[in-house]
């Protein structure tokens, strides 16, 4: 689940580290990631301490990163197994009619197949075939239904809400 900390964003982990010149191989969340740049911040947060470090991107290649102040690979191996986050200001800017998947995060999900449960986004899963939204209703059960229509029926951003039909019989997770 990606997570929101001020204005930035989780986006994925310091997977390792290559070569003796400081670059780390990220792990992203999203697996088709491509918003990073040279010249943007990046924070790195461990779940094991509350230290946090700031640095600007160098160059990037794929997932790999040189980061300004990280030159050698002892320096890189301290980030190993740490949170990658980017500041939503540098995200690209969406047309009219599109919407960063996190911003659903807590939308309440009404469903028109005659759901008695309430149900909230938590969470999404992008496997290799489809999205699927993970909803939680108000007894902390969780299902996974296809992000796709005709299960979509609706989002309205402005009132928080998403308006889909799936069955009830769906699986819980």
């Amino acid at each position: 689940m990606t997570q929101v900390l001020s204005d930035w964003v989780l986006i994925g982990t310091v997977h390792k580290v290559y070569g003796i010149n400081g670059a780390v191989i990220l792990k992203f969340l999203n697996s088709t990631c491509d918003i990073l740049q040279s010249g943007f911040d990046i924070r790195f947060t461990s779940s094991l301490s509350s230290e946090e470090r700031i640095y600007v991107i160098r160059s990037l290649t794929g997932r790999r990163i040189f980061l300004n102040g990280v030159n050698d690979r002892t320096n890189a191996e301290l980030l190993i197994d740490t949170n990658v986050w980017f500041r939503r200001i540098n995200f690209p800017k969406l047309s009219n009619d599109e919407i960063y998947l996190m911003d659903l995060l807590g939308f309440e999900v009404i469903n028109l197949s005659n759901d008695k449960n309430s149900w909230r986004v938590s969470g999404f899963s992008n496997g290799s075939t489809q999205l699927a939204i993970e909803i939680e209703n108000n007894f902390n059960k969780k299902i996974l239904v296809p992000f796709l229509n005709p299960l979509l029926q609706e989002i309205d951003e402005a009132n928080k809400k998403i308006i889909m039909d799936f069955p009830s019989e769906l699986e819980l997770i």
